[in-house]
């Protein structure tokens, strides 16, 4: 297991705030597409994407500490290996950040 799907799990087991979980992304460095494949394969694990995970992965994006770029490239790996229903889910909350990228570019 990567040391940021350890991170991952982490945060998860011990319910991080918010704050803690932004600090621990960007003092790790964690803005990297191999982060958005491991956030990705530890969402897609059961039925549906875990809503502590999504929830997550919306703050990163939204407030710009993870780039939306890695992860749709990441969705877009990942649906052409396997499609998979929960990628449905996972692509919906990247489309409400499509703008953020337009926005840097």
């Amino acid at each position: 297991m990567s040391d940021s799907e350890q991170m991952v799990l982490k945060a998860w087991k011990e319910r991080w705030e918010e704050e803690r979980w932004l600090q621990s992304i960007i003092s790790n460095r964690m803005d990297t597409p191999s982060f958005a494949e491991s956030i990705l394969s530890l969402l897609l694990v059961g039925a549906a994407p875990n809503p502590q995970l999504i929830h997550y992965l919306e703050l990163g994006l939204s407030c710009g500490a993870l780039p939306v770029c890695h992860f749709i490239i990441a969705v877009h790996k990942k649906i052409s290996a396997e499609p998979l229903p929960a990628c449905n889910c996972l692509i919906l909350c990247l489309s409400s950040h499509i703008s953020t990228i337009r926005l840097n570019l």
